[in-house]
């Protein structure tokens, strides 16, 4: 079967500069061989059990719904950090490993010939991330001490999060071509990530000046949401319809830590180093996180062994929000020697 996927209408393109920047939501990752190959823009096609995601109404369309499917898909992703400095090494780190997954199963229920039911599970979202840049040299960073000071710099940041999503699906047909179906999900979100900046200095009187800086959150969000697709099946051309809801949470909670450290840094002005070392940490904070409501639709013309896949979906705005607060640095609890 020879397959060609076309791009968004020009329409959209001529769209782009009104809309609003959002998170990637659910076109990251891909699931079953074909969207994968396809990039996703599989709506209007009735293809196998990825369908529980992609559009649950054409679930009660397919002609072998018990068939099993489970994909697994490499991914090598590459990860970048380049200075500001002319003559900083750039960073680059690469992590082969598998990409999210679906596993999906049917099951029947006598006298139900026209339901279809079915469960699924998804790896939405699987990142771990870890980059460590160091540095040393001499400069002048000390404006209170005469000429230049040895130095060295560390940058940390290491953030993991995972959000598979466990659901359940009904498909009805209504038709002989045309099938409505409900996806229910339970999202379980895992975040947290840590950030930590040092600098430590040698001035010509051998003193050591050092600056410390860290933050760190760690939060875990439960929430449901819901899938609804129409899915029409004709001789020349499938057609779908989509939408998502936004995710209603049920249960969040999150920790959050500041530090702060001065070490014989003048701060202000007189000459003398100032001691100071802040900190704030917390736990059991309420976890805020929200997702768009989210309209798609799909298309599919079959042109003897060729097929033309098009599909497109529309999120609505989120405003800006906090998922988890934390201390601000003007609020820390201080101590100064």
């Amino acid at each position: 079967m020879k397959s060609l996927r076309l791009p968004v209408p020009v329409a959209c393109l001529c769209l782009a500069s009104f809309a609003r920047p959002q998170d990637s939501h659910y076109w990251t990752s891909h699931y079953g061989t074909r969207a994968t190959l396809l990039g996703g823009a599989v709506i209007g096609s009735v293809l196998d059990l990825s369908g529980t995601y992609y559009n649950p109404g054409g679930m009660s369309l397919i002609k072998d719904p018990q068939t099993l499917m489970a994909a697994k898909v490499i991914q090598y992703p590459h990860v970048s950090l380049v200075g500001s400095d002319r003559g900083s090494v750039p960073f680059n780190s690469t992590n082969l490993g598998p990409a999210p997954s679906l596993i999906a199963g049917t099951f029947k229920f006598r006298g139900l010939g026209k339901h279809w039911f079915g469960y699924s599970y998804l790896s939405r979202q699987d990142v771990k991330l870890g980059v460590s840049v160091s540095s040393t040299g001499t400069r002048d960073i000390l404006p209170d001490a005469p000429g230049s000071e040895k130095y060295v710099t560390q940058f940390r940041l290491e953030e993991r999060m995972s959000e598979p999503w466990f659901g359940l699906t009904w498909s009805y047909k209504v038709a002989k071509n045309v099938g409505v179906g409900v996806s229910q999900y339970i999202a379980v979100r895992t975040h947290r990530a840590s950030i930590q900046t040092l600098v430590e200095a040698l001035d010509s009187g051998n003193s050591v000046a050092m600056a410390l800086g860290a933050r760190q959150y760690h939060y875990q969000n439960i929430r449901i949401l819901w899938k609804i697709g129409l899915a029409f099946d004709f001789k020349w051309a499938t057609m779908g319809l989509t939408m998502t809801t936004p995710g209603l949470t049920l249960s969040g909670t999150g920790s959050t830590g500041v530090n702060s450290t001065v070490v014989a840094l003048d701060m202000d002005g007189d000459g003398d180093g100032d001691d100071f070392l802040a900190a704030d940490y917390r736990d059991h904070q309420p976890v805020a996180f929200r997702t768009p409501f989210s309209l798609a639709a799909g298309l599919t013309f079959k042109l003897q062994k060729v097929r033309v896949y098009w599909s497109g979906e529309w999120f609505a705005h989120v405003s800006p929000y906090t998922v988890i607060d934390a201390a601000e640095e003007s609020g820390l609890v201080g101590f100064a020697f």
